[in-house]
């Protein structure tokens, strides 16, 4: 159901993809071509599929992002002088 109708992360159809080719059988080599991925994707999304379950295996963990550069009144300065006549 996951790759037929509603909305998904890109990520997660392939990832769902590559579950799906290898639990047909086929090896990774024609995964990594047939879906245009790295070998390191097809890897870990098996391995955790195997290691977790299917669901930890199609879910991407929490990014922490970069930090901000600027601070809040930083920002706020910018935009009072950006406003200004």
């Amino acid at each position: 159901m996951l790759l037929r109708k509603g909305k998904s992360a890109a990520r997660r159809q392939t990832r769902a993809r590559i579950l799906l080719k290898a639990a047909d059988g086929e090896r990774d080599k024609e995964s990594m071509k047939a879906l245009s991925v790295s070998a390191a994707t097809v890897y870990r999304t098996r391995q955790k599929c195997v290691e977790e379950s299917v669901e930890a295996a199609l879910q991407e963990k929490p990014r922490p992002g970069a930090k901000p550069k600027l601070t809040e009144r930083q920002n706020a300065q910018i935009i009072a002088l950006a406003c200004t006549p």
